[in-house]
């Protein structure tokens, strides 16, 4: 696994496909330039080798023409014996059609410039057998009455070709090698700066606010780097501005509807009260303390979405605090004429802060505890797989639409049935805040076990599995 993640890193690097591309652009400019190439020296080659042809004939002409048939037919045997010149052709015919020196079989008598192979248009007198079957670039002339003809061998061009195709292909070979590992190292060092980036992001969304980028490079990356910690030096001073405003509110708000709460309690234990009154201020002093709890859950959504609530994470079993919460919360349920059961095979380890967690869960029980209609059946279950928990808190409930159910976990987002009982809106929109700290998956679904007629609802947070250290 260790081996594999830088891989899978570079194959999905941009740079690396961007070096790739060019590579490709790259190499199929040099196949082109070959081929070009190619086909430019076979022309030339071909050119020459006519031209040479065409120059022998043209001097075995003016031997003939000069000194005779016996001086050219000597000159041709000379030519035909030497041991360096196994790759021209020589042919003398006579005006009687007869040949009278050469070193081939008369072909069929031509003027000017043609390509013979041996074999199909003439055939070599000479011993060689590797020369039977080669292609000769030749050249005729008629001088009088007679017949001459020159040619030289067309394994040049091939040689010629198979050495520019050898280089053509090393070169290929040697550049595509330092361009793929060029482009690999300066993919794996984009990786690795992207890398840093994506660790302080990953930093900033856990809540530290004090992570910068460390990339001193001008390129674009780098001027990104520049830009990500200016718009973090931004953010932290917002968010510091915030919490400090959040602190304000709290000592200018909290503290004075509590000392409201207090110097209200008293008055319900007086005696001369009015009729009614005890009642009247009975009723503010619950609502004080509905005001004080949903500040108080304001604030905690506040520090958990802001950062400045720091989870202490440890291992620990979701079933067992599943357990406690149920126990708890068992005789509410009853109370208010709810069945409430916990459905916990086996335990599930997960890294998170246990009070934090058992908050959550209380208030998914407490939302259920109060919005069913009585008797309700709530269930509290838990499963486990390769991919980590699931805890899910399962009503049967008249459940939330599904167009409604991205809203409910909004702030102060009060559904139509839930709004003639207790509640400010909050109690979800802190369990959501909860779960995305400790990078849980909330969804919320109809009931499928639901026995009651109505559809139910089934809040599930699912957890990643717990690592071990």
């Amino acid at each position: 696994m260790t081996f594999r993640a830088p891989i899978d890193a570079l194959r999905r690097s941009s740079a690396l496909g961007l070096a790739a591309r060019l590579t490709a652009v790259f190499s199929l400019a040099i196949l082109l330039a070959g081929a070009v190439s190619f086909a430019v020296l076979t022309e030339e080659l071909r050119v020459r080798l006519g031209d040479q042809a065409r120059q022998l004939a043209e001097g075995l002409a003016t031997t003939l023409r000069k000194e005779g048939p016996g001086a050219l037919a000597a000159q041709i045997g000379a030519y035909t014996d030497a041991v360096d010149d196994h790759y021209s052709l020589y042919l003398f015919v006579g005006p009687d059609g007869k040949a009278l020196a050469g070193n081939i079989t008369a072909p069929g008598l031509f003027t000017g410039p043609r390509i013979l192979r041996a074999g199909r248009d003439m055939r070599l007198l000479s011993e060689e057998p590797d020369e039977q079957g080669h292609s000769f670039a030749a050249y005729g002339l008629r001088v009088g009455g007679a017949w001459i003809v020159a040619g030289r061998d067309t394994v040049w061009i091939g040689d010629s070709r198979e050495i520019l195709v050898q280089s053509i292909a090393w070169g290929l070979g040697t550049a595509l090698l330092l361009s793929t590992v060029v482009a690999a190292l300066l993919a794996r060092r984009s990786e690795e700066r992207i890398g840093h980036l994506n660790t302080v992001l990953d930093a900033v969304a856990g809540g530290d606010l004090s992570r910068r980028a460390e990339d001193s490079g001008g390129d674009d990356i780098g001027r990104i780097a520049t830009s990500l910690n200016g718009t973090l030096e931004q953010l932290e001073l917002s968010i510091e501005g915030l919490r400090q405003v959040s602190n304000d509110v709290a000592h200018d708000l909290r503290t004075p509807l509590t000392r409201l709460r207090n110097r209200l309690e008293p008055l319900l234990q007086r005696k001369d009260l009015p009729e009614g009154a005890d009642q009247e201020i009975a009723s503010a002093v619950k609502e004080a303390e509905t005001l004080v709890r949903a500040f108080n859950a304001v604030l905690r959504i506040a520090q958990l979405e802001g950062g400045s609530a720091r989870p202490e994470m440890q291992s620990l079993d979701l079933s067992a605090l599943a357990a406690d919460v149920v126990e708890m919360l068992e005789p509410v349920a009853e109370e208010e004429g709810h069945h409430l059961t916990l459905a916990a095979p086996e335990a599930a380890m997960v890294k998170g802060d246990r009070d934090m967690l058992a908050q959550a869960l209380t208030n998914l029980v407490e939302n259920a505890i109060r919005y069913c209609p009585a008797p309700a059946a709530i269930a509290v279950r838990l499963s486990s797989d390769a991919e980590g928990g699931v805890l899910s808190v399962c009503d049967d409930g008249p459940g939330i639409a599904a167009a409604d159910r991205a809203r409910a976990l909004q702030r102060f987002v009060r559904l139509d049935r839930a709004r003639e009982g207790e509640g400010s809106g909050l109690g979800l929109s802190l369990v959501a805040a909860v779960m995305h700290l400790h990078g849980a998956q909330l969804t919320l679904a109809a009931n499928p076990a639901s026995a009651s007629g109505r559809p139910g609802l089934c809040v599930s947070a699912r957890f990643p599995a717990s690592r071990r250290d």
